[in-house]
């Protein structure tokens, strides 16, 4: 069964080719362009930006991997899904882009781990 590490794992998969150059701007491109008829193309500063952004996850995310495990730490995590998911989740209703949608989804489910091992004890290795 997963738990709140498996959710912090998968975090650092997912931004890390959000953090090398030219491999962001083609993975979100293609990501963006499944399901639709629209071409993405990215400037030079959302270029950078988004590889600021897929480096600032790739380090927290390996943060929260290296420290100890905490209620606060977890809690933190649930609020930055919740966040994320919603976003997410607005961007594929204004861009119509079905891989938004999934990923939306996924960080919903991400959502649903953390609060789990929040508040079930048998689910989490919080103490």
């Amino acid at each position: 069964m997963p738990d709140h590490r498996s959710v912090y794992k998968q975090d650092v998969l997912l931004f890390l080719p959000l953090a090398l150059p030219w491999v962001n701007e083609q993975l979100l491109s293609f990501l963006l362009s499944i399901g639709t008829d629209l071409s993405f193309s990215f400037s030079t500063l959302e270029s950078g930006l988004l590889g600021l952004f897929g480096t600032l996850g790739l380090a927290f995310s390996w943060l929260r991997l290296s420290v100890d495990d905490s209620r606060s730490m977890v809690a933190i995590s649930l609020m930055v899904k919740i966040v994320a998911a919603t976003w997410l989740a607005w961007m594929a209703v204004s861009l119509q882009a079905p891989a938004l949608y999934l990923i939306a989804t996924l960080d919903g489910i991400a959502a649903v781990v953390c609060f789990a091992s929040l508040m079930i004890p048998q689910f989490s290795s919080l103490k």
